[in-house]
C-alpha cells in the first residue's frame, strides 16, 4: 500500500481501509509490540 494509493480514496474509505489493516496486524501484536519474523540477506562486496 503506497501513499499514492491511499491518496485516491475518499477521507472515510482511507479510515476504513487503515482500520481494516489494524485488524490484520493484530495478530502480531505482544508485550512489546508488533513482533513478526523476517529475514534479511546482506551482500557487500569491492573490486
Amino acid at each position: 500500500m503506497t501513499a499514492g494509493v491511499m491518496g485516491q480514496l475518499r477521507k472515510t474509505e482511507q479510515q476504513h481501509l487503515l482500520g481494516e489493516v489494524r485488524q490484520a496486524l493484530s495478530q502480531f501484536e505482544g508485550s512489546h509490540g508488533l513482533v513478526a519474523s523476517a529475514e534479511l540477506l546482506l551482500g557487500v562486496g569491492s573490486k
